[in-house]
């Protein structure tokens, strides 16, 4: 299994302006201009998905932390 859970608050908080990845498909994508946002990675049916999760100002980490695992669970069921 990938690792998890590699971000905190305060590393979120500092993060420069990129991609960075909590592991298990929750990646935070921060722009220069400070806003950021959260997306979940995962492949489905053998094709490779995203799915916006909200921005960081509305979604905290353990928010989306929460949401990647309900919905790893739904695609871990319709996984073929």
């Amino acid at each position: 299994m990938a690792l998890m859970n590699r971000l905190n608050a305060r590393s979120v908080a500092t993060l420069e302006a990129g991609k960075s990845n909590d592991g298990a498909g929750l990646l935070l994508y921060k722009r220069k201009d400070g806003g950021a946002q959260w997306f979940y990675h995962y492949t489905l049916y053998g094709l490779r998905r995203e799915m916006g999760l909200g921005a960081l100002r509305d979604v905290s980490l353990k928010q989306a932390c929460e949401c990647t695992n309900q919905w790893r669970s739904v695609a871990s069921r319709h996984h073929h």
